[in-house]
């Protein structure tokens, strides 16, 4: 069954994972730790900050010199992904700058709600930096996307169909 196999690879990576860059939510971004699956997440772990003030360049260069060699996963909010790894943020570009400064072979992993992940392909800039995966949580469910997938031929998705585990996309995996 490809939709658990899509899960199961996450998890894979995550556990694998021996450390993890988090944030700290504000406003309407998920909380973490109300994930499912943040039972699994490495023990060593560290929050970026959630001053505008501070430097993603200088954080960046931190974790690296911490994180040194490991393999790390990070989770990063956002106000809008699709499927393709795109992210919106707030406008200010604070976690572009940090993720273009990261090592690439550090997962990215976007955490956003189901009314903030778009079936349609959002407009990539180049200072845009994509996700690896993108967790959507809707209530107690929680849909894993492994990003970097494009249909060759327009197609139109029906939004329940995708969340109830129907579609036939299959770059969508429900787990409750």
């Amino acid at each position: 069954m490809k939709n658990k196999n899509e899960l199961a690879k996450l998890i894979k990576t995550i556990t694998a994972s021996q450390a993890a860059v988090l944030y700290t939510s504000i406003a309407e971004e998920i909380d973490l730790y109300s994930l499912p699956i943040s039972a699994i997440f490495p023990e060593k772990q560290i929050s970026l900050p959630t001053e505008k003030t501070a430097d993603p360049f200088v954080w960046a260069e931190k974790y690296i010199n911490r994180f040194d060699g490991l393999n790390v996963c990070v989770f990063i909010p956002g106000k809008l992904f699709d499927k393709t790894g795109t992210r919106h943020g707030r406008g200010g570009g604070w976690y572009d700058r940090f993720l273009s400064k990261i090592p690439k072979r550090w997962i990215r992993i976007g955490v956003t709600s189901k009314e903030n992940f778009s079936l349609g392909i959002l407009k990539r800039e180049k200072w845009d930096e994509p996700m690896d995966w993108v967790l959507i949580l809707n209530n107690s469910v929680l849909t894993v996307v492994k990003t970097g997938i494009v249909l060759k031929k327009k197609a139109t998705l029906d939004r329940a169909a995708c969340y109830s585990g129907a579609s036939k996309a299959r770059y969508f995996t429900t787990y409750s």
